[in-house]
């Protein structure tokens, strides 16, 4: 599900200030959130933590800011919310409608604008969360009658689904240190260089070829060995 950091940035890049308009914007899960000022906004999240591809094994992406260098990768998958955007005008008159249906639909019409061309601004290089295109949809309410007045009050639904990183940072240490012990017989001429890498990057290939043995990796040999076989161990250490 979305991040509680997540739900404040996408709440955030909501706009308010639409056709001329500055609506305030209430979240429709807060007791609280009952003062009907018009135009207004009430924001939901009607559902979310819908994965968004069928499989995401292994870490949903990686970076070299850790200590020394190291590797940090972050385990998760990604995800789909869907976000309820209800738009309520009042009209300006009692017992008329005014132009209140034409200012409903410049509101709409500029926040679609918002969602649909400019993405709230969201960028998933910076926010891992963007608004998925084609998902946006507008539900005109029936109009209802005030319970304290006789205005009129035009309600309209704009739903749009975004997609999202749920992950969490991978725990597990960088191995900082590698040590090996070959056991290679020290014909004459057979010897080997050791050549470093930068930690946590190690790299191994050894591909046996019939009678001989090549071995490809930070330990170079300068001749090709004609044992058939030889044994390795490897110590990893972590700190």
């Amino acid at each position: 599900m979305l991040s509680i950091g997540q739900r404040a940035k996408l709440i955030e890049a909501i706009p308010t200030k639409l056709a001329n308009f500055t609506l305030k914007k209430l979240r429709r899960d807060r007791l609280g959130n009952d003062d009907y000022e018009f135009p207004s906004m009430r924001i939901a999240i009607l559902s979310q933590g819908i994965r968004s591809h069928p499989s995401t094994a292994g870490p949903t992406r990686k970076d070299r800011l850790g200590y020394q260098g190291d590797v940090r990768q972050w385990l998760g998958e990604y995800q789909r919310a869907t976000i309820s955007l209800t738009i309520l005008c009042e009209s300006e008159t009692a017992i008329t409608d005014q132009e209140t249906p034409e200012t409903l639909d410049q509101i709409l019409y500029d926040l679609q604008q918002e969602i649909s061309i400019w993405r709230l601004g969201l960028k998933w290089s910076t926010d891992l969360m963007k608004v998925l295109p084609g998902s946006m949809r507008v539900t005109y309410l029936p109009p209802i009658m005030s319970h304290t007045t006789e205005h009129w009050i035009y309600p309209a639904n704009l739903d749009f689904t975004v997609e999202y990183e749920f992950s969490t940072l991978d725990p597990t240490p960088n191995i900082h240190a590698i040590a090996y012990d070959w056991s290679i017989p020290c014909e004459s001429g057979t010897h080997f260089i050791i050549t470093d890498y930068h930690p946590p990057c190690y790299g191994m290939g050894i591909s046996v070829l019939g009678w001989k043995s090549e071995f490809s990796m930070d330990v170079l040999l300068n001749k090709i060995s004609k044992e058939k076989s030889y044994s390795m161990d490897m110590i990893l250490i972590s700190d």
